[in-house]
């Protein structure tokens, strides 16, 4: 029960307020994109409804992105199929942007009081982009939780730096990453950059495996 008598830290508390101001955002249907974002959820509602039909359907009359975000749009209707409901189920899941990039400078910074990782990964709440991007249920949150996520993984494997083996922090980042990259074609050049990090930690017989693995994971993609 000590978890009920400590008192919140002050990130905690600036946290929680912030988190609720994007859930005021979405009473007011906010979109500081001037009506961009918005516009580009009602123009692609036809391609989520058309996804849930077909999974194959030519989605290039709604889109030029690839089709993972949508695909997701498409199989939240076992939780509702009432389009403003669909969109309050993904805003509140957008709330993981902040909590993953949290974790992550917990990784990276663990010399830092955790307080004030908290606070700063608060300040993504207030970012426009990032408000009305959750608010509209578009795509770049969905990269961002799956390069968020792909971007943990590699954290704890540098950290653990076990660089001899094919462990599951390093199948899982890239995993994670592909995600990204089928939801937002430009998580791509983060590949890249990961590339050459696997072809200096590891050794080439694993470096070799790994791409293969990787070859195979982007074949959908082709």
């Amino acid at each position: 029960m000590k978890i009920f008598e400590r008192k919140p830290s002050s990130g905690e508390i600036v946290f929680f307020i912030f988190s609720f101001s994007l859930l005021i955002g979405f009473y007011f249907n906010e979109d500081a994109s001037g009506g961009g974002n918005s516009a580009d959820f009602n123009n692609t509602w036809g391609y989520v409804l058309a996804l849930k039909e077909n999974l194959f359907v030519d989605s290039s009359i709604w889109t030029v992105h690839l089709p993972l975000h949508y695909v997701l749009l498409a199989n939240l209707d076992f939780i509702t199929n009432d389009k403003y409901l669909l969109r309050l189920v993904f805003c509140l899941i957008s709330i993981a942007v902040p909590l993953l990039f949290y974790f992550n400078l917990k990784l990276k910074y663990g010399e830092i009081d955790k307080n004030v990782l908290l606070l700063l990964s608060s300040l993504i709440f207030i970012f426009p982009s990032y408000r009305y991007t959750a608010i509209w249920a578009n795509g770049h949150i969905t990269s961002f939780i799956f390069f968020l996520t792909s971007t943990l993984f590699y954290l704890r494997w540098i950290n653990r730096r076990n660089f001899k083996n094919l462990n599951y922090n390093l199948i899982l980042q890239v995993i994670f990453l592909s995600l990204a990259v089928y939801t937002r074609q430009y998580y791509a050049l983060i590949f890249l950059y990961f590339m050459i990090v696997y072809f200096n930690k590891l050794k080439l017989t694993k470096f070799i495996i790994l791409s293969i693995f990787i070859f195979f994971l982007s074949l959908p993609g082709f």
